[in-house]
């Protein structure tokens, strides 16, 4: 677990030094300044879910699935990846935010659960 908080830091800080440095050169505007400072405000979120993906072991019968939220207008990627009330292998779905194109912005769901023998041990729900 600590390894893939470190990855997520170094990630996260890659992308702080690149943005100082468009902003540096006047490659960004001020309205896309803007609008990736609020993006990067919903980052913690979206390590969170990264986080708690993680913490499914591949090997121990976890299971998960994604699914849309009604209210929300969704991109193509988030579309292409929910799992139509399908319960897949933890490896195989993606966490809300992670390889979607509105990233921080997704509105996407997933549930985990973990089972033994065809019986369920754990269910855990994780909304926005």
């Amino acid at each position: 677990m600590n390894r893939e908080i470190r990855r997520l830091l170094k990630q996260q800080e890659k992308a702080l030094v690149r943005f100082a440095e468009q902003l540096r050169d006047g490659k960004v505007s001020e309205k896309q300044a803007l609008a990736r400072i609020r993006n990067y405000g919903r980052s913690p979120e979206q390590a969170w879910h990264q986080l708690e993906h993680a913490k499914r072991p591949k090997e121990e019968n976890w299971q998960a699935k994604r699914w849309l939220d009604p209210q929300a207008k969704h991109c193509p990627d988030c579309l292409r990846l929910h799992t139509k009330g399908q319960w897949r292998a933890v490896n195989l779905v993606k966490p809300p935010g992670q390889a979607c194109r509105c990233r921080t912005r997704c509105r996407c769901q997933i549930a985990y659960r973990r089972f033994v023998n065809g019986n369920i041990l754990d269910q855990v729900t994780l909304a926005r």
